[in-house]
């Protein structure tokens, strides 16, 4: 045999190793449970049509991520049999985590009858991390303490229930049927106790305005109708000639009281 047939005629076991060593192959990252079910969960909930829903409809089944919890998923229907209200917030709305004590407050009272679940959507644009670190310093020994479990990500609750501003909060009876809709000013103790006695007469639907905030309000329909205004401020930047204060003016006439 020719010197250059010898070298034609490799091994196999070396080809095998010099392919490796020239061609190097990624092997699938293992996946784990929570990637896992966070897929399920998407695909799940994507088969489903989500619609915006009203007072007097029943609210569909849907997963969600929690945190806050001791589970880290869950289902709407987990809580079915119970009065469940869910309760938009953000970590930058003030306003929203106010009412934490509160809310908690009302869930301890009514723990058997009772589900109140915080919702964090996507349009909030906290992170997982960002909401776990609020939880965790509320949590701390000299903390206020906030347990209420929070949706997380979430798009299914946000396009059911569709809004411009949080806090916003529905109202679900033990069939999975929207009571109410509304804003802070009707969770109180009495409204509260009449939903879990099923007693709840209707509640005034929270309404957003639809406002250009680089327009000033109520100007051209922006923000509602044209009001009489009480009183009305104006800020510019510096216009040059323009005082910054009205000239002093001394009146002669006795003034009235």
């Amino acid at each position: 045999m020719r010197q250059t047939d010898r070298h034609l005629h490799v091994p196999h076991a070396l080809l095998s190793v010099l392919f490796v060593l020239l061609f190097p192959v990624c092997a699938p990252a293992q996946v784990s449970n929570t990637n896992s079910f966070q897929n399920e969960r998407v695909n799940w909930n994507s088969t489903i049509e989500y619609k915006p829903l009203r007072v007097g409809d029943k609210v569909p089944d849907f997963k969600f991520s929690l945190v806050n919890d001791q589970s880290e998923f869950g289902t709407l229907y987990e809580f079915k049999g119970k009065f469940i209200i869910l309760d938009f917030w953000a970590t930058w709305c003030s306003a929203c985590i106010s009412h934490f004590p509160k809310m908690q407050l009302f869930q301890k009272l009514n723990n058997t009858t009772l589900k109140i679940l915080l919702v964090n959507t996507m349009e909030t644009q906290d992170t997982e991390s960002k909401i776990s670190e609020f939880f965790k310093k509320k949590n701390r020994p000299q903390g206020t303490g906030i347990f209420l479990p929070s949706l997380i990500y979430d798009t299914i609750a946000n396009r059911l229930f569709p809004h411009k501003t949080i806090p916003h909060y529905v109202w679900i009876d033990s069939n999975m049927i929207i009571t109410a809709i509304t804003s802070s000013v009707d969770v109180t103790e009495e409204n509260i106790e009449k939903f879990i006695t099923g007693e709840l007469r209707e509640l005034s639907i929270k309404e957003d305005l639809v406002y250009d905030f680089n327009r000033p309000l109520f100007e051209d329909g922006n923000g509602g109708e044209k009001v009489k205004y009480e009183f009305r401020s104006t800020l510019t930047r510096y216009l040059n000639g323009v005082p910054s204060s009205p000239p002093l003016q001394l009146s002669r006439k006795p003034s009235c009281v």
